[in-house]
């Protein structure tokens, strides 16, 4: 074998995390996460009707705006997943994940105060609203790990 057809075990070690970078608390929240989008977006691009699916009804018959929102949807859900193992960088993953953040206080403020405020009944409401409000606060914890480094 020639030197030249060696691989270089550095440029592979640089691009994959350490074993330290991955077993950290907000990676488990990251593969949640990156699985949620990921799910959410290939579930809705091939029609399943679901929960998941959420888009679909929020923003009204613009299937254009629907669609957009499920492929950033679907490109975060993968870069999260990806960001677990190989290094990205921080500033993509911070631009990535503010992205989703903006577009997932649209759905709420659309869903649940635009939409159908207090409906179908308040203790429904509110439960349904917390759990939005835990994947947006997963969401910006995830998000702000990426400002410091």
């Amino acid at each position: 074998m020639l030197p030249e057809d060696k691989i270089n075990i550095g440029s592979v070690k640089s691009f994959m995390k350490s074993s330290s970078e991955f077993f950290r608390p907000l990676s488990l929240l990251q593969l949640a996460l990156g699985l949620f989008f990921g799910l959410t977006g290939l579930m809705y691009l091939l029609s399943y009707r679901s929960s998941g699916a959420h888009f679909r009804g929020v923003f009204g018959s613009n299937n254009l705006f629907n669609l957009l929102t499920v492929l950033i949807e679907l490109a975060v859900g993968i870069i999260f997943l990806i960001g677990l193992f190989a290094q990205i960088p921080s500033r993509f993953m911070f631009i990535t994940g503010i992205i989703i953040l903006i577009i997932w206080v649209i759905y709420i403020v659309i869903s649940y105060f635009i939409n159908s405020f207090l409906e179908p009944g308040f203790l429904s409401w509110l439960q349904k609203l917390s759990l939005e409000l835990i994947v947006l606060g997963c969401i910006w914890a995830v998000t702000s790990q990426y400002i410091s480094q």
